[in-house]
């Protein structure tokens, strides 16, 4: 019995609740230079995300960033399926911004995995003779 309900609360917990949930929110930088009003302000705001990404010290600052992109890519796309009372213009405008967001989510997320992964950390610290750190 004990074991069942474990199961289902594992799997609620899994679709739905405040883990779950899109959140954007205004306290840190990146979220401040996240912009769904339009596309040409999604445009705007994308070279300041990228200088953030490049510029970063540690691998957290760059995850959060590609994080924060693939929010704001989510969230726009979210918005433009589910939002009720939007005009067709207004829609599309809401896919303009997540086709936006994503493309640079996935320019910033190779880049990332290329740095990042597992492969690409065991092979730096063999090259330089150091020992497993995980």
């Amino acid at each position: 019995m004990a074991r069942r309900a474990r199961r289902v609360r594992a799997r609620r917990r899994r679709t739905s609740g405040p883990g779950m949930r899109i959140r954007i929110s205004g306290r840190s930088r990146t979220s401040k230079l996240i912009d769904l009003s339009s596309p040409e302000a999604a445009r705007a705001k994308l070279p300041e995300l990228k200088r953030m990404y490049r510029e970063a010290r540690s691998w957290r600052t760059k995850l959060r960033v590609y994080r924060a992109l693939m929010a704001a890519a989510n969230l726009a796309e979210i918005m433009a399926k589910r939002k009720k009372n939007l005009s067709p213009e207004e829609r599309q405008q809401f896919r303009e911004i997540a086709r936006l967001y994503r493309e640079a989510a996935e320019e910033i997320g190779g880049d990332y995995r290329r740095n990042y992964s597992r492969l690409a950390l065991a092979l730096r610290w063999h090259l330089e003779g150091q020992k497993r750190v995980w």
